[in-house]
């Protein structure tokens, strides 16, 4: 690489507390930048957010030292699912420290995380931007990268929440819903329901990307329990609930909440499907508002809930923005050709 610049690879996996510790600061320094509103984001969550724990999810990190090795000026984490869609897919998240921007720290980094991506076959590589630093569209612009969507990332705080409203829509849904059922269950899917789950989760395909290059996903039981296990390690407690169609026994739309154990205040809205032939009938709501009145009854320690949503899914984001979700940050997804975005690089690092 021509740039004064080291970058090496980091292996999060064996670090010691010179490495875990400078890694921390650097990424409750990203997260705070990027979401302020969400607070201090407890150390050992932050740490086991990073860490490999699925080969069919892998993480790689480079990052860049001071003189000193006591603090990474950046780092970049390139990572992709391993299945059978989306092979040449990979996403590339880099962070750098503030004094350390415009001194192409970052083209250094971004340079290794592309580079690697293309040695492993995944030459299609995401990047993303936010609106609380500009710089980063700037140099997506200057790498190649094409902005692809826009993704809007809302939070509810529990003090704000419209309890009566939610009621009301939970009652509605005997007028609108009657020929359907909640089923609830807590952790891992149960063998009994994991088949008709797994085939209604295919529902998320469904839900806008805009231009981003991507393929549908194939969702099978053994990618379910993939992901399962990446929860249990990172001591992730789920919440899951769907909707069933009584004549017919199937399951036709779900809610599920993310609640990380070592960040007992916080909660994650995950994904929301709903079946597009059982539309129309307030499913979506009933899910979402029987969830949050549950998680209020059960987790009263919760401060917030967080959620993400396409800045196009106008169904999803009226439901949300109906129970009070507020946008708090916008993410610019973005996606370049490896051998586009090395060339623009080499230009940038002389």
């Amino acid at each position: 690489m021509a740039t004064h610049w080291k970058v090496e690879s980091l292996d999060l996996d064996n670090a010691d507390d010179v490495l875990k510790m400078a890694y921390l600061r650097l990424a409750q320094h990203s997260h705070n930048e990027a979401v302020p509103d969400d607070g201090e984001v407890p150390e050992d969550e932050l740490w086991y957010q990073a860490l490999n724990s699925n080969p069919k999810h892998p993480n790689h990190y480079f990052g860049v030292w001071d003189d000193d090795r006591s603090e990474l000026l950046g780092v970049t984490c390139i990572g992709w699912e391993d299945y059978e869609d989306n092979r040449e897919a990979s996403f590339v998240e880099l962070d750098v420290m503030p004094p350390y921007r415009r001194q192409k720290v970052g083209a250094a980094l971004a340079q290794a995380a592309v580079e690697f991506a293309k040695e492993q076959g995944r030459p299609l590589v995401g990047f993303d931007a936010n609106d609380k630093v500009q710089a980063g569209w700037r140099f997506l612009n200057a790498i190649g990268a094409t902005h692809k969507l826009t993704g809007r990332f809302s939070m509810l705080k529990f003090a704000d929440v419209d309890r009566p409203q939610l009621e009301g829509w939970v009652a509605r849904a005997a007028e609108r819903a009657g020929d359907y059922e909640l089923v609830r269950w807590d952790g891992p899917c149960p063998d009994e329901h994991v088949d008709a789950f797994v085939n209604e989760q295919n529902v998320m395909n469904t839900a806008p990307i805009d231009d981003l290059e991507y393929e549908d996903e194939v969702f099978t039981v053994g990618r379910l329990r993939d992901r399962e296990q990446v929860q249990a390690a990172r001591s992730i407690d789920v919440i899951t609930m769907v909707a069933v169609h009584k004549p017919t026994g199937e399951t036709v739309a779900h809610t599920d909440v993310w609640l990380p154990q070592r960040w007992p205040t916080k909660a994650y809205q995950n994904d929301t499907g709903v079946n597009p032939a059982h539309r129309e009938k307030g499913l979506g709501r009933w899910l979402k508002a029987q969830m949050l009145l549950n998680l209020i009854k059960e987790r009263p320690q919760i401060d917030n809930i967080s959620t993400w949503n396409a800045g196009s899914n106008d169904a999803m984001l009226g439901i949300n923005y109906a129970m009070g979700f507020k946008t708090v940050t916008e993410f610019g997804e973005h996606q370049v050709r490896a051998d586009v975005a090395l060339e623009k690089l080499a230009a940038i690092l002389g």
